[in-house]
């Protein structure tokens, strides 16, 4: 139950961190200079080798995947606002 619980909460991040991903692809794909689209690049590696903050004090490991989800959720909404803006 434990390892499933892990593997949800993992495939539920990744999920979130893709949604993130796809807007700076989005921005990458929009961009004409060449060194705007290297700092995207970079952003986008930067953002894929993100790793959930785990809380150990927290008594169940899926607490602090489901907080750390809804960040990423919130920073794909707050940048999908911004890009629909522009």
């Amino acid at each position: 139950a434990v390892l499933e619980d892990l593997f949800q909460s993992e495939a539920a991040y990744y999920e979130a961190v893709k949604q993130v991903v796809d807007i700076y692809v989005e921005c990458y794909d929009h961009s004409v200079e060449a060194e705007a689209q290297k700092r995207l690049a970079q952003t986008i590696t930067d953002i894929m080798a993100r790793r959930p903050r785990i809380d150990l004090a927290l008594p169940y490991l899926s607490e602090s995947y489901a907080a750390e989800i809804v960040a990423v959720q919130l920073e794909a909404q707050l940048l999908r606002e911004l890009l629909v803006a522009q």
